[in-house]
């Protein structure tokens, strides 16, 4: 490999914005190693547009996204699919970031980080990987591990517990 190239990826990164957020992207098409296109229209049209480029980074708003079938989008996107999808949020929440990340996206960040977390979030998503602030990532990991706790008990163990979060004490009970 020569030397200019070792640094970097061999294939570029095609990368897939919905217009709404090419404003935010100007910079992106100067990056070594990007193919950026930008796309109107649908979610559907415009993951129609990445899965033609596949394989792709496909960023999205959380606006458009929450208008769509979760289940008939997760059927096309993800850690197999060859379409993966960063969100860019203008609401953070653990629950938000569950819901997107459940649907099969890989990524999900503020729409006003910085350039070079883009960058690297993208880079990430394109190889796989599954990028959120490490505050987000805590929260979305303990409700995950609460919530298979909680499968875990019994009715009764689960109605007890529901019983002290309310401020009953063991008299009570």
């Amino acid at each position: 490999i020569p030397a200019e190239t070792s640094s970097r990826s061999l294939d570029p990164t095609r990368v897939v914005v919905e217009r709404s957020e090419l404003a935010k992207w100007y910079a992106l098409t100067r990056w070594d190693g990007f193919i950026l296109s930008q796309s109107s229209g649908t979610i559907g049209e415009v993951l129609a547009e990445c899965q033609s480029m596949a394989p792709c980074v496909l960023v999205v708003s959380q606006e458009s996204l929450e208008k769509l079938d979760a289940n008939e989008f997760s059927l096309s996107v993800g850690v197999e699919g060859s379409v993966r999808v960063l969100v860019l949020a203008t609401r953070k929440g653990p629950n938000l970031a569950e819901k997107f990340l459940s649907m099969g996206c890989m990524g999900y960040l503020s729409d006003d980080v910085p350039r070079s977390t883009l960058r690297r979030a993208v880079r990430a998503i394109a190889s796989g990987q599954v990028w959120a602030d490490r505050s987000t990532i805590t929260q979305v990991m303990r409700r995950m591990i609460l919530n298979r706790l909680l499968q875990e008990l019994t009715v009764r163990e689960r109605d007890i517990l529901r019983l002290i979060a309310s401020g009953l004490n063991n008299r009570t009970i």
